[in-house]
C-alpha cells in the first residue's frame, strides 16, 4: 500500500460509477470532523461521530450521501506528498447512504486474533496496568472472553513510529504476525514519541505551523499507513487506533493536528472488509487532571481504565472481536 500522504489544502478524490465525491480537506490537510465528542467512527456504510465520555458541540457528522467505488482510486493531492490505493476491493462511502454494504466482522476464535502494538500508553507499568489486560477485564464482564483468557500484547515503552530510535512500532508488528499470523483485530496508538523523545520542539504552541514539526507528523502517518497496507494483506478486518489526550507538559497544538490527518486517512482507508476507528481521548481526559500519572505524560491507572472502557465500547458497538453467541458477527 502506498504511503497516506499529507499535504496543505490537499483535495481526496473519490470516483465512482457515473460521477464522483470530492472531499477538500481542511487548512493543513486535515479534516474537520463536527463535534469534540470521542470517537469517529468509520464504516463502509458511513461515518458518524459520537462522544464517549462526553458530548461535544455539535456532536454528529452529517451524513452526506456520498458516492461508491468498487476497485477504483483514492487519492490526496496537496504539496506535502500523495496517497494512492488503486484497485481497492470492495467501496467507501463517504456519507451515510450509498456504498456497498460493509461485510460482518469475523468472529473471535480465539483470543490471540487480538493484537496490540504501540507505546508506552498500553503498556507501561509503572505508571498505569497494561491496557490490553483492563480491556481483557471489560470483555469477561461482557462474556466476550471467558476468565483467564489474554490478548496478545506487543507494545513498548518509549516506541517511536517513524522517528529512529532503540524501539519502534512497525517491527512489532512483524513480531505479532511471526507468533501467529492470524490475525482480526489490531488495537493500537503510536507517534507521540516521535514528538516526546526525538522531536520536543514540535511541543512548542503553534508548532503545527512549523514545517519541520509537519514533517514529523507527515513521516508518521506515512509509517502507519504502511503498517495499514500490511494489516489488509494479512487479513486484518478491524483497526481501532486512540490517539493521545492532552498531556499538561505540553504539545497540544502538533497532537490535534496530527489526530485531524488520521481521522481524515481513516475514511480514506475503510472498506467494505477494513474498517478503521480513531479513538480521541481529549474529550474524555479534558478537565481530568486526575487521569494523568505525576510525570504529566501517561494515563494513571484511573486514565487507563477510562481508555480501556472507551476502545472497549468500540468493540461491542461494532462486533469487533466478539464470539459467535453474541449473533453479530461471521462465523
Amino acid at each position: 500500500m502506498a504511503p497516506i500522504g499529507t499535504g496543505t489544502g490537499g483535495v481526496a478524490v473519490i470516483p465512482g460509477n457515473g460521477g464522483s465525491t470530492t472531499t477538500t480537506p481542511g487548512a493543513g490537510g486535515t479534516s474537520a470532523v463536527s463535534g469534540s465528542g470521542g470517537v469517529q467512527m468509520v464504516g463502509a456504510g458511513g461515518t458518524s461521530t459520537i462522544a464517549t465520555g462526553g458530548t461535544g458541540a455539535g456532536g454528529t457528522e452529517p451524513a452526506a450521501g456520498g458516492a461508491s467505488s468498487a476497485g477504483g482510486a483514492v487519492s490526496m493531492g496537496g504539496a506535502g506528498g500523495t496517497m494512492s490505493m488503486g484497485g481497492m476491493a470492495g467501496a467507501m462511502s463517504t456519507g451515510g447512504m450509498g456504498g456497498a454494504p460493509a461485510m460482518m466482522p469475523a468472529c473471535l476464535k480465539n483470543p490471540g486474533q487480538v493484537v496490540f502494538i504501540g507505546d508506552s500508553y498500553i503498556n507501561y507499568i509503572v505508571a498505569h496496568p497494561e491496557l490490553s489486560v483492563l480491556i481483557a477485564q471489560d470483555a469477561v464482564k461482557d462474556s466476550a472472553l471467558m476468565t483467564g483468557q489474554a490478548y496478545r500484547d506487543y507494545a513498548v515503552a518509549g516506541s517511536t513510529m517513524a522517528a529512529a530510535s532503540l524501539n519502534m512500532i512497525p517491527p512489532q508488528w512483524n513480531t505479532a504476525v511471526a507468533a501467529s499470523p492470524d490475525i482480526k483485530t489490531v488495537i493500537m496508538d503510536g507517534g507521540g514519541n516521535d514528538v516526546l523523545i526525538n522531536n520536543p520542539q514540535c511541543k512548542a504552541a503553534g508548532s503545527q505551523n512549523n514545517d519541520a514539526c509537519k514533517m514529523v507528523v507527515d513521516n508518521t502517518v506515512k509509517a502507519v499507513g504502511d503498517l495499514i497496507g500490511n494489516y489488509t494483506k494479512a487479513g486484518v478486518g478491524d483497526l481501532i487506533y486512540f490517539f493521545y489526550p492532552h498531556a499538561p507538559t505540553g504539545g497540544a497544538d502538533i497532537s490535534d493536528y496530527a489526530l485531524g490527518i488520521l481521522q481524515n486517512s481513516a475514511k480514506l482507508v475503510t472498506t467494505a472488509s477494513f474498517r478503521m476507528y480513531v479513538v480521541d481521548l481529549v474529550p474524555l481526559f479534558n478537565n481530568h487532571p486526575e487521569y494523568f500519572y505525576l510525570d504529566g505524560i501517561h494515563a494513571n491507572a484511573q486514565g487507563e481504565q477510562i481508555i480501556a472502557d472507551a476502545v472497549y465500547q468500540v468493540m461491542k458497538d461494532h462486533c469487533i472481536a466478539q464470539p459467535a453467541s453474541k449473533g453479530c458477527c461471521m462465523p
